[in-house]
């Protein structure tokens, strides 16, 4: 289980730096899957954690983005 935990937290600090360092970057959870080689329930998990802790936020048109970047 941690080794899980340890894998999961590593997927985050990814992602989080991909978006710290591209901030108008925007992904749709396919594409998050492709990017970080994730199945689409370990996508869905990372995605639900990262915006419920206020990280990312989902656009109309279903892309995530940082939270704190001004939407266009």
């Amino acid at each position: 289980m941690s080794t899980l935990r340890h894998t999961t937290e590593q997927i985050i600090g990814a992602i989080r730096g991909e978006f710290n360092e591209m901030p108008g970057m925007k992904l749709t959870r396919e594409q998050i899957c492709r990017l970080w080689h994730l199945e689409r329930h370990e996508a869905e998990r990372v995605i639900q954690f990262l915006t419920t802790s206020g990280f990312l936020r989902r656009d109309e048109a279903n892309r995530y983005s940082r939270a704190d970047t001004v939407a266009p």
